[in-house]
């Protein structure tokens, strides 16, 4: 919702002001001639203008001193800032009008950390300095900053599969296993010599292979030097899907697209509770990755074979495949022999979506009314894809926004006006049927 902030009387003022605590009213979207403020749950943002075509800043309050990450992508334009250490409770789309900077904020939910997404103009200068503050941080893009260089954008498509897929509010979907997402949560690499998937393994280059380390942890330290970087490698395949009776063994290609060699090592978790507050990544010896390690020369590519040894435990098992890059053979072998990483030598790395199915159930979405539009949610078993998403005024022009996954018991807010509409694709695997959501909900409330 928007509203122009209009001066007046103090009585006025208090009296509006009584009203809107009375009726407990909150509004998402506020503007005035030169601020637009966006809010969602405990994180407040105000986008400052500085001209049409030329820069903006934003100012983000957050409930804590927390440490923040960013990295900017392109094609189409998009920043994205971490916040670790608080989850919100639930992703949240907000478009946002009168801005001739950002067309829309996007909240979503990481593992022990939230995530702002902010959709640009392709005409912003795509310069960015992240200052962080107590309990805030100052985001200048196309500006100067007094305590943060500013990060150019690199314009190398190839590493980029499809920015379009990139998530708003959750990294569950196509988005958060595309490279250009550089996963910058922790993660932990289990690996482990695998003779069987060896021997099964087919590649599309051959070169030497590094020898099995015992035991490596990517720590968040590791990564900081990622931020502001894309990924130097890209993946054929970003989700991968397993139904009954399929033969469950799927090959990954991957890309060298920078100008030096690289090392990559691969590792794989099951996903317990995907897409909630609670995820969490555990080790599962059912989903092996082969080779654990291996080396590839600018321009060339291999193939990386996915086995699930065993059925899902449940309705669908969620597993994700992580792929890191190192530069530097020699100190990433002794790193390794000290089970340890060499400094520096982490240059990217992205994730795998794999979903494995026991039963053929369509998942059941659900869609309720909200005060800012709808809320869709996934109350099946099994997850399915939101694709195609437009959000539509009555009589104005269409905004798209990325693809997201919904896991089950995950809801996903989308900022409607009012008599516009919603529409997108729902995809369980090759089910796919058109939805038209109009707003407000009159008789579609409840189970699809």
């Amino acid at each position: 919702m928007i509203q122009k902030r209009k001066q007046g009387s103090c009585f006025l003022f208090v009296f509006l002001m009584f009203l809107a605590v009375a009726a407990g009213a909150q509004d998402d979207v506020r503007t005035d001639s030169e601020v637009i403020e966006v809010t969602h749950d405990r994180i407040h943002v105000q986008i400052v203008e500085r001209g049409v075509g030329e820069s903006c800043r934003m100012e983000v309050q957050h409930p804590a001193s927390l440490s923040t990450r960013s990295f900017r992508l392109a094609n189409h334009e998009r920043l994205v800032v971490d916040l670790k250490g608080v989850v919100l409770p639930r992703g949240r789309v907000v478009r946002v009008k009168d801005s001739s900077c950002v067309s829309a904020v996007r909240f979503g939910i990481q593992p022990k950390a939230s995530r702002i997404v902010f959709d640009l103009f392709d005409t912003i200068p795509k310069k960015y300095a992240l200052t962080p503050r107590d309990k805030s941080f100052s985001l200048v893009i196309g500006g100067d900053s007094e305590s943060a260089p500013l990060d150019e954008v690199s314009d190398r498509g190839s590493a980029v599969k499809d920015a379009k897929e990139i998530p708003a509010p959750r990294s569950t979907d196509e988005v958060v296993s595309q490279v250009a997402t550089l996963e910058t949560e922790k993660a932990q690499s289990v690996v482990a010599t695998d003779e069987k998937m060896n021997r099964m393994e087919t590649t599309t280059v051959i070169d030497s292979e590094l020898p099995i380390p015992r035991v490596a942890e990517l720590t968040d330290e590791m990564d900081e030097h990622l931020t502001g970087v894309e990924a130097p490698f890209a993946l054929d395949t970003p989700v991968i899907e397993f139904s009954r009776g399929d033969r469950r063994v799927a090959n990954v290609t991957i890309s060298n697209t920078s100008q030096v060699p690289l090392t990559f090592s691969t590792g794989s978790f099951r996903i317990r509770d995907p897409g909630l507050s609670s995820e969490e990544r555990v080790a599962d010896s059912k989903m092996l990755v082969s080779p654990k390690m291996f080396s590839l020369e600018p321009g060339t590519r291999r193939q990386v074979r996915v086995v699930l040894t065993g059925p899902p435990s449940a309705a669908e098992d969620v597993f994700h495949v992580v792929v890191t890059a190192l530069e530097g053979f020699e100190n990433i072998k002794v790193a390794l022999d000290r089970e340890e990483w060499a400094e520096g030598a982490i240059q990217g790395r992205a994730t795998v979506l794999v979903l494995a199915s026991r039963t053929d159930t369509l998942p059941e979405m659900t869609v309720r009314n909200d005060d800012s539009g709808a809320v869709i949610g996934n109350s099946g078993k099994k997850s399915f894809l939101l694709d195609g998403i437009s959000i539509c005024p009555l009589d104005g022009k269409c905004t798209t926004i990325a693809s997201q996954r919904l896991f089950p018991r995950m809801e996903v807010q989308f900022d409607v006006p009012e008599k516009g509409y919603l529409q997108f694709l729902k995809v369980a695997g090759t089910n796919v049927q058109p939805h038209r959501i109009e707003v407000p909900l009159e008789n579609i409330e409840g189970k699809e």
